[in-house]
């Protein structure tokens, strides 16, 4: 921990020479103006800083980019993350179309907005990271292009992930390749668009892991903190966190993949991670194949859906397959499997109904529908989620009440099953506890006639009546009665100042004192 301290610090002491520049006088940049590599724009609160920075910080690679003005040391938006400037000053102004643009001292442009044309630009860092371009005339939040579109790897407060008509654009993190080299790596953290909305992380194409489906003001159970949710297909699908504190904040998609939500600590001076969300255990994509379910406590384990067996014996990850495959017959019917993450939700797995009031019957008029889940629409009312093909990546929800109900298509024979199940399991479990109170009781008060009775060492323990009498409202007779196998004559050792004595034999002995 301290050599993690000292190599932040020494981070920093890096960058120190680097921004002992002066700040232009505004948050606003305007047209005719230019800013330069000694300058600092700062934004109105003093909260953000856009400026150039050299990184691996002995190079000549230079950046533009925007960082917490007290936290030089991570930057949160990188203009030309893929085409760094070498070895020359950097300028940023405005083209003749009123774009912002990036280039070096014989004006080659490394960077632009490319925004549509503008008479009277204006540029303006916000206070909330967020660099924004606008038409002098228009109104302050006309904006014809802005930073947050065009996210690097890292998510502050209110930056949207997702797609939004206005923009045209699916936003998205995509991580760097290296600590060392900010240009755009192979994972990517988005939300999908392909089915029902949910936060994924791919490498290239490749799903490796995924949140659960969500809706409106969240996910269909679960919460995320300061999550914010907007659905709506016509409009705009997107994510994003509203924290309640100034603190800064952020959330970074690594180059291993990983998406590390991050606080600064003022009292560590130093960055506490909140929340990772990475693709190992339960996490890590079809983990257990197909009608797989997998579960985690110490470490993941794979096992099958109700109804169904290991289609493999030396491999889980083969997935499942149907005990009974007699599927779409009379007397079918699902069975309820709580506080799961849902199936894999893409086009080609999964449809969504509204305004279906009987999902059961909706599953069960299609035979190749193989389960079906419950949503709660806001402003729109109930739907229907329906999978087919497949049913993978299900695991459950570690903290219970937070996950969802998945209703799993079972043959009939799979249901008769059950329901013998469920008239057993009311009736001998009650017997059994029953049983093990009587246990209980019975070993306490043996124990206290045995710490009483008299023991030979040949022939096992010796109980005497007068004993026995003395302790009857204390110890059932019934007990007594099996212990002496009902004072049976060839279990009388003989008679002595208590009255008869009785023998037990070792077995017996052994059971009641285990």
């Amino acid at each position: 921990m301290r050599f993690n301290f000292t190599l932040n610090r020494l981070s920093l002491l890096c960058f120190i020479p680097l921004f002992l520049r002066h700040s232009i006088a505004v948050d606003i940049l305007k047209a005719g103006q230019s800013f330069h590599d000694t300058q600092i724009i700062v934004s109105a609160d003093q909260k953000f800083e856009l400026g150039f920075f050299t990184h691996p910080k002995s190079s000549n690679f230079k950046y533009l980019g925007i960082w917490y003005k007290s936290l030089p040391d991570y930057v949160v938006w990188v203009a030309n993350r893929d085409n760094p400037i070498l070895n020359s000053s950097a300028t940023l102004k405005f083209n003749t179309n009123g774009n912002l643009v990036l280039v070096n001292q014989t004006g080659q442009v490394f960077w632009s907005s490319n925004s549509k044309s503008l008479q009277d630009p204006i540029a303006k860092l916000l206070d909330t990271g967020n660099i924004v371009l606008r038409d002098s005339t228009s109104r302050s939040e006309d904006y014809v292009w802005q930073s947050f579109d065009y996210p690097s790897d890292t998510l502050l407060p209110g930056m949207k992930l997702g797609w939004d008509s206005k923009s045209g654009l699916n936003r998205k993190l995509i991580s760097r390749k290296s600590q060392n080299d900010l240009s755009s790596g192979e994972f990517s953290y988005e939300v999908n668009l392909d089915g029902l909305a949910e936060l994924v992380v791919r490498k290239g194409n490749k799903t490796m892991f995924r949140g659960g489906p969500w809706f409106g003001d969240g996910f269909t159970r679960g919460r995320s903190n300061g999550g914010i949710f907007i659905y709506n297909s016509s409009f705009e699908i997107s994510f994003s966190y509203n924290i309640p504190t100034n603190d800064p904040y952020k959330v970074v998609l690594d180059s291993s993949g990983s998406v590390i939500h991050s606080v600064w600590n003022q009292e560590e001076n130093g960055w506490r991670t909140t929340y990772t969300f990475e693709g190992s255990g339960c996490n890590d994509y079809d983990l257990c194949g197909n009608f797989g379910l997998c579960s985690s406590v110490l470490l993941a384990s794979c096992g099958c859906l109700d109804g169904f067996k290991q289609k493999s014996a030396q491999n889980s990850s083969d997935g499942c397959v149907r005990k009974d495959d007699k599927i779409c017959r009379e007397g079918e019917g699902f069975r309820k499997i709580s506080d799961v993450k849902w199936p894999d939700s893409t086009w080609n797995l999964v449809k969504l109904k509204v305004g279906i009031k009987n999902c059961e019957t909706e599953c069960l008029n299609d035979c190749s529908c193989l389960a079906y889940g419950i949503l709660s629409l806001p402003n729109i009312g109930v739907a229907c989620v329906t999978w087919f093909d497949k049913l993978l990546d299900i695991r459950y929800v570690r903290d219970v009440g937070t996950g969802d109900d998945l209703f799993l298509r079972v043959a009939a024979s799979e249901l008769e099953r059950s329901e013998r199940k469920s008239i057993i399991v009311p009736v001998v479990v009650p017997i059994i506890s029953v049983l093990i109170l009587l246990a209980l009781i019975s070993f306490y008060i043996i124990r206290r006639v045995r710490r009483r009775a008299e023991v030979s060492a040949d022939n096992g323990v010796t109980i005497t009546e007068d004993l026995i009498h003395e302790n009857e409202l204390e110890m059932p007779m019934a007990i007594i009665e099996a212990a002496t196998n009902n004072f049976l004559i060839s279990n009388k050792i003989g008679e002595g100042g208590f009255g008869p004595v009785y023998k037990m034999t070792e077995d017996v002995l052994y059971s009641i004192g285990k």
